[in-house]
């Protein structure tokens, strides 16, 4: 399930639903309404770039060299027997030494079932197994901190969508405000 999508679409359409419910009962002035969209505007930007700094480590990224042109080699010595495939990555991590390689593949692994590599060529031991997906542990919180702040700021620029469209159609006191929309 999408669900930042899913909370985006929720919290907006609660924004709009209520923002109009509000505006109908208390009537505010078309200069409050759009005092409201600019700050709604500066606290959008705000956040925008504060997610820019959110995120987690996903762990070392194993194997593979820089090639020229700006491609990535991630054949080694020990997987390159396997004649692994690139075009679909699932990242899998050695817990060991917080490692993540390109696929199950890429690690050098005979066998491969559920979420579980075994019997890698490419990690210290015959023994040692890989999981499905990066070594990031502590991703789970920031994805609900980043789930949180997005419900909350969506919800508040929608709420700004229904004055805005009371102020460019015309409810300001002035037979032009439908015009305002075309230029």
């Amino acid at each position: 399930m999408n669900w930042p999508g899913t909370v985006s679409i929720a919290f907006q359409a609660a924004g709009l639903l209520l923002s109009g419910a509000l505006i109908s009962r208390f009537q505010p002035s078309s200069r409050k309404l759009a005092g409201w969209n600019v700050c709604l505007g500066f606290l959008y930007v705000l956040v925008l770039v504060i997610f820019t700094q959110l995120g987690c480590s996903p762990g070392k990224i194993a194997h593979g060299a820089e090639e020229d042109g700006g491609s990535w080699n991630l054949s080694t010595s020990c997987n390159a027997p396997c004649n692994c495939r690139v075009n679909k990555m699932l990242p899998v991590c050695y817990k060991d030494a917080d490692t993540v390689f390109y696929s199950a593949c890429h690690a050098g692994c005979a066998s491969f079932g559920n979420t579980t590599g075994s019997d890698c060529s490419c990690l210290p031991s015959p023994q040692a197994t890989v999981t499905l997906g990066t070594c990031s542990e502590g991703c789970y919180k920031i994805f609900l901190i980043f789930l949180a702040v997005n419900a909350v700021i969506k919800f508040l620029d929608s709420s700004g969508r229904i004055g805005m469209t009371k102020i460019l159609h015309g409810n300001n006191g002035t037979d032009l405000g439908s015009y305002a929309t075309h230029f």
